[in-house]
């Protein structure tokens, strides 16, 4: 039976249990990273800039995925917000 568990968050600290247990018991779990927050603190997001701190996450996304037993992560690269100009934020 497939069975799909999604989570809102990246944050391993959250699910890294919930998807380790589901991979130990068989269940195929599939890691999407939406976006990476590295850019958003720029003004002109410039992902080149940011190429080696990109790099690094998405190396430690892939070893904390081996870690649980998931699936290799897979990046969108979308880039996140900023809390102080997103939409309807408070000032």
């Amino acid at each position: 039976e497939f069975r799909r568990v999604l989570f809102r968050s990246d944050e391993i600290l959250g699910v890294g249990g919930t998807a380790a247990r589901h991979a130990r018991n068989g269940d195929r779990v599939e890691v999407l990273i939406v976006a990476e927050g590295a850019t958003s603190r720029m003004t002109t997001r410039n992902t080149a800039a940011s190429a080696n701190e990109l790099d690094a996450l998405r190396e430690a996304a892939r070893k904390a995925a081996a870690a649980l037993g998931t699936q290799p992560p897979r990046f969108l690269g979308l880039q996140v917000e900023p809390v102080s100009t997103a939409r309807g934020a408070r000032r």
